[in-house]
């Protein structure tokens, strides 16, 4: 005797739409790769890195309150976070940890966020005590991606080109190891942190960080 399963129309919609987005997913990936590698030159190496996120300034002015605090709970006063950029700019700092195995690995941990409080009069017709001041903020206009960089073919990665590396993170204050041309860990670690300080793509040897240091490289 035969067995039939039926699924109804609702369910067949259902994992229709699934298997599109899906494929439509996969594709979108694809043709991002495909536009991406479209100018490329022969001879050159490329390599997938982590885009940060993209900010842009703006400022904003606010009557800023400078009389008695104790009447903050006043109608015509505001308490705001004037650093709120802070969480996002500077999510969190890398740090190397050991597995079970003994391999080195990298982790981002977060950073505590101190928000800065600044109390402002929000109906001027109510207090003379205040006066305006301009402040700076930042908003993302495009968010962290992977993206594809050229990158330092591994056969040119020379000893001399990273005893240049090492040096320029020494003098800029992120590199406290031996000038021994080794692409050790330490070194790697500078270098992501020097990235992520650059607010550039991270985890490569990429030809737009060794511009940023300072190192030729033809």
């Amino acid at each position: 005797m035969k067995i039939i399963s039926f699924v109804s129309i609702k369910e067949l919609i259902i994992i229709k739409c699934v298997i599109l987005l899906l494929g439509t997913s996969i594709n979108a990936q694809i043709n991002n790769d495909l536009r991406d590698l479209q100018n490329v030159e022969s001879g050159r190496c490329y390599s997938k890195c982590n885009e940060p996120d993209h900010y842009e300034e703006f400022n904003k002015t606010y009557a800023v309150y400078i009389g008695d605090l104790s009447s903050l709970t006043t109608e015509y006063l505001d308490s705001i976070i004037i650093n709120e950029h802070e969480r996002n700019l500077n999510q969190g700092k890398w740090i190397q940890k050991k597995t079970d195995k003994g391999d080195l690995i990298y982790c981002l941990v977060s950073c505590i966020f101190e928000p800065e409080y600044l109390t402002v009069v929000t109906d001027t017709s109510k207090t003379d005590d205040y006066v305006y001041e301009n402040f700076t903020f930042y908003r993302i206009i495009e968010y962290s991606k992977m993206v594809w960089k050229e990158v330092v073919c591994e056969e040119e990665i020379t000893g001399e080109m990273i005893k240049k590396v090492q040096l320029q993170l020494n003098s800029l204050g992120f590199y406290n190891g031996p000038i021994n041309g080794l692409f050790t860990d330490e070194t790697k670690k500078s270098l992501m942190n020097f990235q992520i300080e650059m607010n550039i793509c991270t985890g490569s040897l990429t030809l737009e960080t060794l511009n940023k240091l300072g190192v030729i490289y033809d």
